[in-house]
């Protein structure tokens, strides 16, 4: 363990030292920001004890094909991947259809009017509130940190609540997948997903993808346009779910996504 580095995430989220080792010797040229970084000899004696048992279970380690996709400020203008001119992307203005209302649909959801607010706001055009049937697949991408076990906690937000109806490996290209659901180069979890077979009926938002900005100067964008669900309480939803999460290895629940390979 030589550099002590560790991974933050605005999750609160943590990379294991061990396991950052690790990605930077298969991938040397990625680095972290400063504002990323935290240190390990600053973490508790617990602190660092709970990472150490992680690393070493076979439960929580990590699949090696993960890897992160993160650099200092690698980006120059006009080079970001996958970014097009903003007129070519979909408005981040999402909004309920005619006779839902805020409140309505936050005491469907669960949540709050505010939070239902900030959800939209990731979302392009109309967004609808839908029950999707048992029997149904969802998938969701993930990342590579861990700092409890529960729940999906053991890596970045395995039970979050943005996910796809589509498999990501069903997209031609990674830059085809983040166009359409407007995933930052910056963030973790290209490279693996989930896919859950629902035991029961969910409830939750569904719509397209609203775009994100990534460089305001050039005003490009990740398109968006991707259809997208957002799942508020989704272990409360699926309990089955969340006690597999809790209980089986994230080799197992994780599957490396091979862009192109289920394409049409």
């Amino acid at each position: 363990m030589t550099s002590g580095t560790t991974y933050s995430r605005t999750s609160g989220t943590a990379i294991l030292p061990q396991t950052w080792e690790t990605i930077r010797s298969r991938h040397p040229g990625q680095a972290l920001k400063p504002h990323e970084r935290t240190s390990w000899d600053e973490k508790s004696a617990a602190d660092r004890e709970q990472f150490l048992q992680l690393a070493l279970q076979d439960r929580t380690r990590p699949p090696d094909f993960l890897a992160f996709n993160l650099a200092n400020d690698p980006y120059g203008p006009g080079q970001y991947p996958a970014a097009v001119p903003e007129e070519k992307g979909f408005p981040a203005t999402g909004h309920l259809g005619l006779g839902q209302s805020h409140s309505t649909v936050a005491t469907q959801l669960g949540i709050t009017e505010r939070q239902l607010s900030e959800a939209l706001s990731n979302f392009s055009g109309q967004v609808s509130v839908i029950k999707l049937l048992a029997g149904s697949k969802i998938y969701r991408t993930v990342g590579l940190t861990a700092n409890y076990i529960g729940h999906g906690a053991v890596t970045n937000q395995i039970l979050g609540p943005y996910w796809e109806p589509r498999c990501p490996s069903e997209y031609a290209s990674i830059d085809s997948w983040r166009q359409a659901m407007a995933v930052l180069a910056e963030w973790n979890g290209d490279y693996g997903y989930i896919e859950v077979t629902l035991d029961n009926d969910l409830v939750l938002l569904s719509g397209q993808t609203g775009m994100k900005v990534v460089d305001a100067v050039n005003r490009d964008v990740l398109p968006g346009g991707g259809q997208q669900y957002f799942v508020p309480g989704i272990a409360q939803q699926l309990p089955g779910l969340a006690s597999r999460i809790a209980t089986e290895p994230l080799a197992t629940l994780i599957q490396p996504t091979r862009f192109g390979s289920l394409a049409p």
